[in-house]
């Protein structure tokens, strides 16, 4: 199965299209915020969440929820894509359904390795991979440059040509429009039936 969360008027054809919206016509009208989701346990090989984490989660124990929802629905091994506005971007700060910044580390501490690196060091990471019992492995982040403000940086000397955009968007609002990242499912192989524990 691939699911489309949120998919708004954009629909998928081989995908689970849901969406809270009945008017979207999705294939499934679900409130993401809503947990448990009514899906089965690790059927989900790949889903995306385009523009749309960054709504869900108002609250602590929300977005934890749909964390913890996004692990029990997929298999191991699936690919979830993830695309968010950089919080330091006019997009994220002006929308007002937009409820969390979501960024590399935030998914990192969902991520089992990075939690115990973390804990190797007395990080203050809150272990929230443990805590939940998920493992989420961060497989790729990829930063979308805002054209314009990119172009109005180099052509004043501010960012030399070498520059790399995302090395600077903590630096300047606007910079950066955009994080594509990649999470790896993890689970642990199971039992298989008859076998002894």
């Amino acid at each position: 199965m691939k699911l489309n969360l949120g998919c708004g008027p954009r629909r998928l054809e081989g995908w689970v299209n849901v969406d809270t919206v009945a008017g979207f016509n999705p294939d499934r009208v679900m409130d993401l915020d809503q947990t448990p989701w009514d899906l089965p346990d690790g059927v989900a090989e790949e889903v995306l969440l385009n523009h749309v984490l960054e709504h869900l989660g108002a609250s602590t124990a929300s977005f934890l929820g749909v964390m913890g929802e996004l692990y029990r629905v997929c298999c191991d091994g699936a690919l979830i894509r993830i695309n968010v506005p950089h919080p330091l971007h006019e997009h994220y700060r002006t929308d007002p359904s937009h409820v969390r910044p979501v960024t590399p580390q935030t998914l990192s501490m969902f991520s089992q390795a990075e939690c115990d690196q973390a804990a190797a060091v007395a990080s203050p990471m809150t272990p929230w991979a443990h805590i939940l019992g998920v493992d989420f492995e961060l497989a790729s982040v990829q930063y979308v440059p805002d054209a314009h403000t990119e172009t109005v940086l180099r052509e004043r000397g501010v960012l030399r040509q070498d520059d790399r955009a995302e090395d600077f968007a903590e630096i300047f609002a606007n910079l950066i429009a955009e994080i594509r990242m990649e999470l790896r499912v993890r689970k642990p192989a199971t039992r298989a039936e008859g076998q002894p524990a």
